[in-house]
């Protein structure tokens, strides 16, 4: 994930944050759904 030098840093900070969060949250139940069928 690239950011311009141009992008202000609390904007970059911010988009880091919701991408992160939504990564996390795929990725949980992604697990969660492996999980329940015995992988």
């Amino acid at each position: 994930l690239q950011t311009s030098a141009t992008t202000g840093r609390g904007v970059s900070a911010e988009m880091a944050h919701v991408w992160n969060k939504a990564v996390d949250e795929t990725l949980g139940r992604l697990v969660v759904y492996l999980s329940s069928r015995g992988w």
